[in-house]
């Protein structure tokens, strides 16, 4: 994708602006957040049974609340969960 002096380049390692305004050339990785996915989970103690099971004492994941894999969607979490 090309815009102005900028370009967006989509290679295997991710996302890059590449600039050429002036005869200067910068590579600048960008960072996605979100990946891996975020998730929020409703969780409970661990009972005596899965601490030994598992060798330590974890909270068991129950239900998935959310998954946030963009910035939209963590927005729209945030709304969701702010007026709670």
């Amino acid at each position: 994708m090309k815009t102005g002096y900028c370009q967006l380049l989509d290679d295997q390692q991710g996302f890059h602006l590449t600039s050429n305004k002036m005869g200067i050339v910068m590579n600048l990785p960008l960072v996605n957040t979100f990946l891996p996915t975020y998730e929020a989970w409703e969780t409970r103690p661990a009972t005596k049974e899965e601490m030994l099971a598992n060798g330590r004492p974890d909270e068991i994941k129950v239900a998935m609340i959310a998954s946030v894999s963009s910035a939209t969607e963590a927005a729209t979490h945030i709304g969701e969960y702010s007026t709670a």
